[in-house]
């Protein structure tokens, strides 16, 4: 089987609604296979038909890994409409889905210099709505140490840039945000819950959860919760 059959088969699986076991464990065996068929540059840059993989499915992976049963269902119309998912806790709750990147320039390239010597960092400290320039400079600079305050300060900057780009729900209740949390071990992230909590305020959507691979962080609009 290539890759193309292997990915339309994945594709096809979660167009349908799905238990999250099922999902996670399907999710797992897509990405080996990923790695297997030698197709890892092109789903660390999004490349074709690995861009929903990486943009949409990732997060939901993270989130539903902590925030979901085992036994709760995902869905995922793959389409253009406004919701990229939805998920089906038990039988009274639903959750309607919208999926953005913070620090998406950042990623491209961080990702584009991993592809391209086998070797890259993971922080810039450049903010997505900074020009072309600042992250030429940045990626010329190359590797720096950065404070726990500097990797506050972009997350933040970061997701306010998400949330005000993000106004209009569009008929979802919830905002996921892929952020790269890894810059920092979880239990770090705890302190910047409040100012998180105060740029959603307003927001269209009634939760919003920043979604990594190790720690997602729940914000309801003006209240501060917990990090899982």
């Amino acid at each position: 089987m290539n890759a193309e059959d292997e990915l339309a088969r994945f594709y096809s699986a979660i167009r349908g609604e799905i238990s999250v076991a099922s999902f996670l464990d399907k999710y797992v065996r897509v990405n080996r296979f990923v790695v297997e068929s030698g197709l890892v540059e092109d789903r660390r840059l999004g490349r074709g038909r690995l861009k929903r993989l990486r943009d949409e499915v990732q997060p939901v992976a993270h989130f539903v890994a902590h925030h979901a049963e085992p036994s709760d269902f995902v869905q995922f119309p793959l389409d253009t409409g406004p919701i990229d998912c939805t998920i089906r806790h038990g039988v009274d709750r639903v959750r309607l889905v919208q999926i953005t990147v913070a620090q998406a320039k950042e990623r491209f390239n961080i990702m584009r210099l991993l592809n391209r010597i086998g070797q890259s960092w993971r922080f810039l400290g450049v903010a997505d709505n900074e020009g072309k320039d600042a992250f030429e400079a940045a990626m010329k600079r190359g590797q720096a140490m950065y404070s726990t305050g500097e990797a506050h300060a972009i997350i933040v900057r970061a997701i306010g840039i998400c949330l005000q780009r993000k106004q209009d729900s569009r008929g979802a209740d919830t905002l996921l945000i892929d952020a790269p949390l890894e810059y920092l071990p979880a239990e770090r992230w705890q302190v910047v819950l409040p100012q998180l909590s105060g740029l959603a305020k307003g927001s269209s959507f009634t939760d919003v959860f920043v979604t990594s691979r190790e720690v997602v962080l729940h914000i309801k609009p003006g209240q501060i919760l917990a990090a899982a």
